[in-house]
């Protein structure tokens, strides 16, 4: 009887609750990011200023290595053309913003994104010119959960930028570059957004 009882309390020790085990309980990373979404903009300047956000002249650039299913490794640089050809659409925003995006069956991502945040305030010989870089990294690999890290480096300070984020199937990251300029803020956003073949929390 004592065996008995010291199994039926192991027993009760082990057991699950509601009916779910701990496998259950953790969510599966995705195997699989069936799209790729990726928009920026600068915000509205203060009045008797400009933003302006540049994506593709030097010194941004931008270096997309992914894979699709068992398929080989892509690899573009800073080519539009080249993006076109491999199936990316170019996607706008409404008010201001311009990106990419592509649908497919990803098994592997790694993006480097640099763009040039352009602030100036003033006219003609007394305009104050000032520039920034933006720099957003995109990195996944099958049943893994996918990070965005980011930072706006103004001169030789750098400073991380962490993201909002949204969970779910469709995973947004939303990051704000700002820096104080003229009478108010020099700034511009950058939204990624990844279509999972598994929710994530």
């Amino acid at each position: 009887m004592r065996w008995a009882r010291v199994a039926v309390a192991l027993a009760l020790i082990g057991a699950p609750d509601d009916g779910v085990s701990a496998e259950e309980a953790v969510p599966a990373a995705p195997s699989r990011v069936e799209l790729v979404k990726l928009i920026s903009w600068a915000e509205p300047a203060p009045a008797g200023c400009e933003t302006d956000l540049e994506g593709s002249a030097p010194p941004a650039s931008f270096t997309l290595r992914y894979r699709e299913g068992g398929g080989k490794e892509m690899f573009i640089e800073t080519s539009t053309d080249a993006l076109f050809a491999a199936g990316w659409r170019i996607v706008n925003r409404s008010e201001r913003g311009y990106g990419f995006e592509k649908a497919g069956k990803f098994s592997a991502i790694d993006f480097d994104v640099v763009e040039e945040l352009r602030c100036s305030c003033g006219e003609g010989d007394v305009t104050r010119r000032e520039s920034s870089l933006v720099t957003v990294r995109i990195d996944w690999s099958e049943g893994a959960k996918p990070v965005v890290e980011a930072s706006l480096k103004t001169g030789t300070t750098v400073a991380a930028v962490a993201p909002v984020t949204v969970n779910g199937q469709l995973a947004l990251y939303e990051l704000r570059f700002a820096r104080p300029f003229g009478p108010g803020e020099c700034a511009s956003r950058f939204l990624v957004a990844l279509g999972l073949s598994t929710p994530i929390e």
